[in-house]
Parts: C-alpha cells; structure tokens; sequence
C-alpha cells in the first residue's frame, strides 16, 4: 500500500489546448460552432506515471491551470486533496479581477480544477497499481 511517505512526487505539468472538427448541435444553451475545443492537462511523476485531465477550452480556463503549474510541481501524488484545494483556493482571488462576478466565474474555476483533479486521480491509480 502507498503511504505519503513513498508518494511520487509530480515533477511537468503541460496544459495542451486542442481543437478539432465536430458536427454542429443543437441543445439547450443554443448551437455551438462546427468544432471544439479542450484544454488537456497531462501530470508526469518521478516514477515514470503520466496522468490525463480534460476542460473545455477557452482562454481563462487554459490560463487557469497554467497558473496553478508553480502550485502543483514538487507536490506528492497521494496529497492530491491538498494540491486541489490550493489551486481551488488560489483561483479564487484572482476571480474578480479576471472573471467578474457571478455563476460564469464559478464554473471557469471549476472546470479548471477538475482537469487537474483528474490527471491527478489517473497519476495515483497509476501509482497504486505498481
């Protein structure tokens, strides 16, 4: 079993924004454009694991969790609760100033974070297994 003790240490952080082709849909927020876009958030270990997130795309929340980098690198895979509530927490003061007031706000910083949440789930499965 992994104690925090012998927890990887996440060592790159990259945030990947892709786009791609996509049939155009109608639903309840409307019709979107005939492509989409999404921030990827790829987490590599000291022990060779890689783990994958994803957000939508878009420019704030890209910046978001190219922000959160300083806050993430050097820090041990099994404190993954540690590590989203920083980032969650750091987000926050920078929201009024970035984002404006309001559920929008919200949801940027939330998706965000979950990208990240996500790559570090995948990295401490990853870790466990082994």
């Amino acid at each position: 079993m992994m104690t925090t003790q012998s927890s990887p240490v996440i060592t790159d952080m990259k945030v990947i924004p892709v786009a791609g082709h996509d049939s155009m849909l109608l639903n309840i927020g409307g019709a979107h454009n005939a492509y989409f876009t999404r921030n990827i958030v790829v987490l590599t270990d000291n022990a060779g694991n890689t783990g994958v997130g994803e957000a939508p795309g878009g420019e704030v929340i890209y910046q978001t969790l190219v922000d959160a980098i300083p806050m993430v690198l050097g820090q041990e895979v099994a404190r993954l609760n540690k590590v989203v509530q920083q980032v969650h927490k750091g987000n926050q003061a920078a929201d009024f100033d970035t984002f404006g007031k309001g559920a929008w706000t919200f949801e940027l910083r939330v998706n965000a974070v979950a990208a990240l949440e996500a790559a570090l789930l995948d990295l401490l499965g990853k870790a466990r297994c082994k």
